[in-house]
């Protein structure tokens, strides 16, 4: 396994990711990316309006860097947390 997602969603709402994990060695190679990429589609076919990267901590650099490339704004929610959206999705 190189990685997985956890989340939900309801159709016509939002697309709510909680945590990416993905194997060390598979880190920095793109695999995160293809995993986001695949799970927006899902998003768009079932009419979601919001992608969402959930509770993310503020000094998570890496998995910002990745959501902001791919159009994602945060959103502060707590002193240390953000959630990052990409809307559409």
């Amino acid at each position: 396994m190189i990685g997985q997602a956890h989340g939900w969603f309801e159709p016509n709402s939002d697309f709510v990711i909680d945590k990416i994990e993905m194997s060390g060695r598979h880190r920095s190679r793109g695999h995160g990316s293809s995993l986001i990429r695949e799970l927006r589609k899902k998003a768009q076919s079932v009419g979601c309006q919001n992608f969402v990267f959930r509770g993310v901590i503020s000094n998570n650099v890496r998995a910002i860097e990745l959501y902001k490339s791919m159009g994602a704004s945060g959103i502060q929610v707590s002193k240390h947390l953000y959630d990052y959206i990409i809307s559409p999705p």
